[in-house]
């Protein structure tokens, strides 16, 4: 579907044109002529799209009418708004015009020369890289987000791991130093080094607790000793008594009363010994050893102070490794997510495609075609997004030459496309020459 014939009345600053197109429409003149306004006339019938005071200066009304063949176009403004009639060949009215030509529209924004043009350089490139994103659905915007956040992340927890390149950033003198630098640094603790700091003061607690049981050993003993002793005192009267015995047969009864009391009361103590419980017995090379351990607490809190502070500088280190392997990890998702979604692109021609900063074609950056590629190509990518209405706009056709301008045309013609290009012109060669809002002169059809 192209268009078979413009007419346009009073818009912008154009008077009344009616334009048949047979092949390439070229529209000529000076600037200011009414070049952008036939276009501009196109672009609002068609696409529903506004632009400031459609209506020529000092007029009433302005009107457009497109004969699509199988549709016919009316666009009316007036002062107090605008009206849109659609009628197919059959005479059928659509009830809402606009979304019935929404479904028939390309995209007849798409200029192919400014397309060509922007990317001169690194912006005009990432211009070109984003409209054609746009355009096949590939929006990077949250994810791209996301990714610079994760490796901002990294790039933090890396500085924490490895200190960085201070000359890529103002470094702090007050942050401490990098884990690794820390714990690469830090002695080893030796095997089997504990984790818990000993207390002085039950290291104390168990020196007084074995001085109070050797004590009470030694007391224990001297005690035993003791009564011991009052027994073989006991005995040795004992063995006197019985001596006087033989002599002393009229003290018999009396001393055998005494023999019995001794034994009575030898009995009692050794109950009394029976029943004592003897203490822990400590030596004094235990007192010593403990003494030894209580001089030795303080060197072996600080190794167990070196210890811990090594497993918990090692653990951030490691803590901090498993953040960076995650972020990487999450980038890396991102990557493929967006390598799936590149991979499953409709792209309007074959051959393109998108990195992070610009457009490839056919592996070549975009910006390294010749011009005439660069035209042909994005004159493709117009005519690959304009499938049922084969109408394409020019605005920026001075960027060709004759060369260029031939080569473009042909290309429209052998792909059965028209195409509407405005030109900056003087000499009346080729096509409509238009001056002053109104057609002036014109040459047979490109």
């Amino acid at each position: 579907m192209k268009i078979v014939k413009l007419l346009t009345n009073n818009i912008k600053n154009l008077k009344a044109i009616e334009i048949d197109p047979d092949g390439a429409v070229i529209l000529e003149g000076k600037n200011g002529a009414g070049k952008s306004a036939v276009l501009d006339s196109i672009f609002m019938a068609l696409t529903g799209k506004k632009i400031a005071e459609p209506i020529r200066n000092g007029e009433k009304k302005a009107e457009i009418n497109i004969d699509l063949g199988a549709y016919k176009v009316k666009k009316v403004f007036t002062p107090k708004g605008e009206r849109l009639e659609v009628v197919s060949s059959n005479g059928s009215v659509f009830a809402s015009p606009q979304t019935m030509l929404n479904e028939i529209l390309g995209n007849l924004s798409f200029d192919p020369l400014a397309f060509a043009e922007m990317g001169r350089n690194a912006e005009g490139m990432r211009r070109q890289r984003a409209m054609l994103a746009e355009l096949v659905g590939l929006d990077f915007t949250e994810l791209n987000k996301k990714r610079v956040d994760l490796y901002n992340e990294r790039t933090i927890k890396n500085r924490e791991i490895k200190g960085g390149d201070p000359t890529s950033y103002k470094p702090d003198p007050m942050a401490p130093l990098p884990l690794e630098s820390l714990v690469s640094n830090m002695p080893v603790p030796v095997a089997g080094t504990p984790r818990e700091e000993i207390s002085m003061v039950t290291e104390m607690a168990k020196v007084q607790e074995l001085e109070r049981k050797a004590a009470d050993h030694e007391d224990f003993n001297s005690e035993i000793k003791a009564k011991r002793e009052h027994i073989g005192a006991n005995c040795e009267d004992m063995a006197e008594s019985e001596k006087e015995i033989e002599g002393l047969q009229a003290r018999i009864g009396e001393l055998q009363n005494a023999i019995k009391e001794k034994k009575a009361e030898n009995a009692e103590i050794q109950k009394v010994i029976d029943a004592q419980v003897e203490p822990e017995n400590v030596t004094q090379e235990q007192i010593t050893a403990a003494r030894q351990a209580l001089l030795e607490v303080d060197e072996k809190n600080k190794a167990i102070r070196k210890a811990v502070d090594y497993d918990t500088k090692l653990a951030q280190l490691e803590a901090a490794r498993k953040v960076v392997a995650h972020l990487e990890e999450d980038m890396m998702k991102i990557d493929l997510e967006k390598d799936r979604r590149m991979k499953e692109a409709v792209f309007p021609i074959e051959g393109l495609a998108l990195t992070d900063d610009f457009i490839t074609y056919k592996g070549k950056p975009f910006s390294q075609l010749s011009t005439g590629e660069q035209i042909r190509v994005s004159t493709a990518m117009a005519m690959a997004m304009n499938p049922t209405l084969k109408v394409i706009l020019i605005r920026e056709g001075s960027l060709l030459d004759k060369k260029g301008l031939a080569e473009i045309t042909a290309l429209a013609k052998n792909k059965d496309y028209q195409l509407w290009i405005e030109r900056v012109s003087e000499d009346r060669q080729v096509g409509i020459y238009l001056e002053d809002g109104a057609i002036v002169h014109e040459e047979a059809k490109v």
